[in-house]
Protein backbone atom coordinates (compact mmCIF):
# COMPACT_ATOMS: atom_id res chain seq x y z
CA UNK A 1 0.00 0.00 0.00
CA UNK A 2 0.93 3.46 -0.86
CA UNK A 3 -0.58 7.03 -0.54
CA UNK A 4 -0.44 9.20 -3.58
CA UNK A 5 -0.99 13.31 -2.94
CA UNK A 6 -3.22 14.37 -5.56
CA UNK A 7 -4.21 18.05 -4.33
CA UNK A 8 -3.94 20.52 -0.85
CA UNK A 9 -6.41 22.88 0.54
CA UNK A 10 -5.83 25.89 2.29
CA UNK A 11 -8.68 28.02 3.97
CA UNK A 12 -7.46 30.86 5.81
CA UNK A 13 -9.15 31.79 9.43
CA UNK A 14 -6.92 34.78 10.87
CA UNK A 15 -4.25 36.72 8.77
CA UNK A 16 -2.69 36.32 5.36
CA UNK A 17 -0.39 34.28 3.53
CA UNK A 18 1.52 34.95 0.32
CA UNK A 19 1.52 31.70 -1.96
CA UNK A 20 4.28 31.24 -4.90
CA UNK A 21 3.52 28.28 -7.28
CA UNK A 22 5.51 26.73 -10.00
CA UNK A 23 3.46 24.59 -12.79
CA UNK A 24 4.61 20.75 -12.39
CA UNK A 25 5.80 21.02 -16.48
CA UNK A 26 7.85 24.06 -15.81
CA UNK A 27 11.53 23.90 -16.68
CA UNK A 28 12.60 25.26 -13.95
CA UNK A 29 11.08 23.74 -10.74
CA UNK A 30 12.78 22.32 -7.38
CA UNK A 31 16.27 22.31 -8.49
CA UNK A 32 17.07 25.95 -8.34
CA UNK A 33 16.35 26.20 -4.64
CA UNK A 34 18.69 27.64 -2.40
CA UNK A 35 17.44 26.37 1.48
CA UNK A 36 19.49 28.37 3.03
CA UNK A 37 17.37 31.33 1.96
CA UNK A 38 14.30 33.16 3.48
CA UNK A 39 11.06 32.94 0.94
CA UNK A 40 11.25 37.02 1.70
CA UNK A 41 14.87 36.73 0.40
CA UNK A 42 13.82 35.05 -2.39
CA UNK A 43 10.95 37.01 -3.18
CA UNK A 44 12.91 39.90 -3.15
CA UNK A 45 15.39 38.67 -5.33
CA UNK A 46 14.65 35.81 -7.65
CA UNK A 47 10.58 35.67 -8.09
CA UNK A 48 10.82 38.06 -11.45
CA UNK A 49 13.10 35.54 -12.77
CA UNK A 50 10.92 32.87 -12.18
CA UNK A 51 7.84 34.62 -13.55
CA UNK A 52 9.26 35.04 -16.86
CA UNK A 53 11.24 31.69 -16.99
CA UNK A 54 8.90 29.03 -15.41
CA UNK A 55 5.65 30.77 -15.41
CA UNK A 56 5.34 31.31 -11.45
CA UNK A 57 1.75 31.85 -10.30
CA UNK A 58 1.35 33.98 -7.44
CA UNK A 59 -1.67 34.78 -5.00
CA UNK A 60 -2.11 36.01 -1.30
CA UNK A 61 -5.27 34.41 0.50
CA UNK A 62 -6.98 36.16 3.59
CA UNK A 63 -9.47 34.83 5.94
CA UNK A 64 -12.26 33.32 4.16
CA UNK A 65 -10.20 32.38 0.83
CA UNK A 66 -9.40 28.85 -0.22
CA UNK A 67 -6.50 27.73 -2.66
CA UNK A 68 -6.38 24.84 -3.67
CA UNK A 69 -3.47 23.31 -6.25
CA UNK A 70 -3.09 19.53 -7.40
CA UNK A 71 -0.17 17.80 -6.72
CA UNK A 72 3.21 18.24 -8.40
CA UNK A 73 2.80 22.27 -8.14
CA UNK A 74 6.26 23.03 -6.32
CA UNK A 75 5.59 26.07 -3.74
CA UNK A 76 7.08 28.40 -1.34
CA UNK A 77 4.54 30.30 1.64
CA UNK A 78 5.41 33.86 3.01
CA UNK A 79 3.34 34.96 6.07
CA UNK A 80 2.31 38.64 5.56
CA UNK A 81 0.95 38.45 9.14
CA UNK A 82 0.10 36.48 12.15
CA UNK A 83 -2.11 33.96 10.47
CA UNK A 84 -4.89 30.79 11.22
CA UNK A 85 -5.37 28.41 8.52
CA UNK A 86 -6.53 25.10 7.87
CA UNK A 87 -5.06 22.22 5.47
CA UNK A 88 -6.02 19.80 3.99
CA UNK A 89 -4.38 16.91 1.89
CA UNK A 90 -6.14 15.00 -0.35
CA UNK A 91 -4.43 11.17 -0.96
CA UNK A 92 -5.38 7.89 -2.91
CA UNK A 93 -4.71 4.79 -1.26
CA UNK A 94 -3.04 2.20 -3.81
Amino acid sequence: MYLTIIALEIQVFHGSKRWFLIPPDSPVGMRDFDANMSVARWAATSRSELRKDAGLVECTIYPGEILYFPSNWPHATLNLAEYTAFASTFIIVE
